[in-house]
């Protein structure tokens, strides 16, 4: 198990007027997934991105696109997807740079979020200093606050599968940042402060296709089979001092919006099959809806590595192998064979293009040549039980 405890502290800056956060204490303990960190890289030069159009038997290559060097990480694996109704974060950035010079409090951010659906293990929040003085005209009135775009970082809704064409998920969740705060000119004194973002979120599978991206040693990965999923988001904002409305002064001087402000974010991403968390995302502008004005283009490293499809629903008693399948052929083995199971091969349309009954404990399943390589869905029902359970298979030959 990992635990990390939050610690409160208060900012004071030699002004006249004070301004101030202060934090609560407080601990959450999280899983601890086992194995290691998530690595990504960021296009250097969005340039050189190529286009990133919504289509079915796509083909992207980003081997051409100049990505920066270094890598970052977020805490956990790239094949898991952890659920949780409420935690607690803290945020130590490496470098005491966001102290901008106002006294060289430490960089540490701490806050509740409270969000329902699913969220990675590890995500980042970075602060910022917000300058009050915009309002009050004095060049050292600050306070801290989460940077505005990563400070509610959407829960990773569980891709639904069979994740064929066209299939759409929604989800709904808020986000609650409670702190208190005093800044005089606005004649706050010690007030507790939430900070309310009501999130609606839509997935759709838009595309599919075949993908390639630079690997770990600055070459070129082998060809994925991919999703590609539309990602967008509404977000409504909304600051609330003593549990009242906050003033839009307010409001401007710690987040510099408006209160009850509306934006949203529009995302694409592009999964492997069966897997939960995607290989390349790319971020457009705030409130552009186009899939043109690129904000971000994100490869995950460590989903470059897998031996195997990982299986988003790791259903006991049932495999099927091998998986990629490269010469067509596969076996789908069940470890109780009184269930009277039957399986059908879903393409990706949604169309069932073979099914039959599973006459013995291992049934072999041939796909024919007449269907392209790609991402494809088997479903195994039960006729015993009702139960019913789907694996991706990725067909790369």
């Amino acid at each position: 198990m990992k635990y990390l405890f939050l610690l409160s502290f208060t900012l004071f800056y030699a002004s006249n007027t004070e301004a101030q956060i202060t934090l609560t204490n407080t601990s959450y303990q999280y899983p601890n997934p086992s194995g290691g960190n998530d690595s990504f890289r960021l296009a250097a030069k969005l340039n050189t991105v190529p286009a990133l159009p919504i289509v079915i038997n796509g083909w992207w290559d980003f081997s051409k696109t100049d990505f920066n060097p270094y890598y970052g990480t977020l805490g956990g694996k790239a094949d898991t997807n952890l659920s949780f109704p409420e935690a607690t974060f803290i945020v130590q950035p490496s470098s005491d740079g966001y102290n901008m010079g106002l006294g060289g409090a430490p960089a540490l951010l701490c806050g509740t979020f409270k969000g329902y659906g699913y969220m990675q293990y590890g995500l980042e929040m970075y602060p910022e200093v917000s300058w009050i003085g915009y309002n009050t005209s004095v060049n050292t009135d600050s306070v801290w606050t989460p940077y505005q775009n990563i400070a509610f970082s959407v829960p990773d809704t569980a891709i639904k599968f069979p994740a064929t064409y066209s299939t759409t998920w929604k989800n709904n969740y808020k986000a609650i940042y409670k702190f208190t705060v005093s800044i005089s000119p606005h004649s706050v004194v010690k007030a507790p402060a939430e900070r309310r973002v009501h999130t609606s979120r839509t997935d759709s599978v838009v595309g599919y296709g075949k993908m390639i991206v630079p690997n770990h040693k600055f070459g070129v990965s082998d060809t994925f089979n991919v999703l590609q999923v539309m990602t967008k988001t509404f977000k409504i904002d909304s600051l609330y001092v003593s549990g009242v409305a906050a003033t839009p002064g307010m409001v401007n001087a710690l987040y510099r919006r408006k209160q009850g402000q509306r934006d949203t974010f529009y995302t694409l991403r592009y999964f492997r099959a069966g897997e939960m968390h995607p290989l390349t995302e790319a971020e457009f502008k705030t409130n552009t809806y186009s899939n043109t004005d690129l904000k971000k283009l994100t490869i995950h490293q460590s989903r470059l590595k897998p031996v195997s499809v990982r299986d988003a629903y790791k259903a006991q008693g049932v495999k099927i192998f091998p998986n990629p399948v490269t010469g067509r052929m596969l076996t789908v083995e069940v470890e109780n064979d009184n269930h009277n199971w039957s399986y059908e091969v879903i393409n990706m349309m949604g169309q069932t293009i073979a099914k039959a009954s599973i006459l013995s404990k291992q049934q072999a399943i041939r796909i024919d040549d007449t269907h392209p390589s790609g991402i494809y869905y088997i479903r195994l029902n039960s006729g015993n039980t009702n139960e019913t359970i789907i694996k991706a298979i990725d067909i790369t030959d």
